[in-house]
């Protein structure tokens, strides 16, 4: 199977930026950038209690 026919096979691969590297019976090999927009925000900090 191509790269393409692999690629068109993962769900949301191109919205993700999933590029199949090699493709072998055995193993699959893809890199992804890692964006912002693709991310979770980091959690709000909590304020320490005033009393400390």
């Amino acid at each position: 199977m191509s790269t393409p026919a692999i690629s068109s096979r993962i769900p949301f691969a191109d919205l993700l930026g999933v590029d199949i590297v090699s493709a072998t019976k055995e193993q699959i090999e893809a890199r992804m950038l890692v964006r912002p927009d693709m991310c979770n925000p980091a959690p709000p900090k909590q304020a320490k209690p005033s009393h400390w």
